[in-house]
């Protein structure tokens, strides 16, 4: 009786502080709330990723959105970063996209240069159309 009495009504419902608990289910019950909570709602998409990762692992949904969270936790930090940025000194933020802006032009204008040396290479300048005159003079 006592021990349903505790769960229904845990020290911590009565007022106590959490860390005092009475039985080992309470201190179970109270250490898996630790963390914090937040209700989300997911697209069907994301659902059904989730879903299909929780069949063929078994591991329960929200633990496998919090394993996400937890390992794109980085790149909320660099986003919490560049918003403090923008928000504290917008003119450096805007030097920093400018830049960021730039490096990626580079960059993309690098991938074509590289895309069309790779295309080269797999073709014979000439060849192709030599054969298309060979062809269209039989």
């Amino acid at each position: 009786m006592v021990l349903m009495r505790n769960l229904m009504h845990p020290p911590y419902a009565r007022g106590a502080p959490p860390a005092i608990v009475d039985t080992p289910l309470q201190r179970l019950v109270h250490m898996a709330t630790k963390r914090k909570r937040l209700q989300v709602t997911l697209s069907d998409e994301v659902w059904a990723l989730v879903d299909e990762v929780h069949a063929l692992t078994g591991t329960p949904k929200s633990a496998v959105i919090s394993e996400i969270l937890d390992q794109v936790s980085p790149v909320f930090q660099n986003t919490i970063h560049a918003l403090r940025i923008v928000q504290e000194q917008p003119r450096e933020a805007q030097r920093l996209i400018q830049n960021f802006a730039n490096e990626a032009i580079g960059k993309v204008a690098q991938a074509s240069l590289e895309l069309d040396q790779a295309i080269d290479g797999r073709t014979v300048k000439g060849k192709r159309a030599r054969r298309s005159r060979a062809h269209g003079a039989t």
